[in-house]
């Protein structure tokens, strides 16, 4: 298992790891999400959910229902 970490430039903060393998970054990856705790993981899934749906964490840009009330007469009979 050769691979190296390096600091992201786009991403101040993030550090990178190259791996020499798929196998070896699907483990890395099995590895840091079974260190978090489920409550994380759930956290986590939101923000992706949220990026993936175009909004962000605050509440006021998070997509609404639509309200709609219809009257509907019945028949008896």
């Amino acid at each position: 298992m050769n691979r190296r970490k390096i600091n992201s430039k786009k991403r101040p903060g993030w550090e990178l790891e190259i791996f020499n393998s798929l196998a070896e970054a699907d483990e890395a990856d099995r590895r840091y999400w079974l260190s978090k705790t489920p409550l994380e993981r759930m956290q986590a899934l939101e923000r992706i959910r949220g990026m993936a749906w175009g909004y962000n964490s605050d509440a006021k840009s998070r997509p609404k229902f639509q309200r709609v009330v219809e009257a509907v007469e019945l028949r008896r009979g």
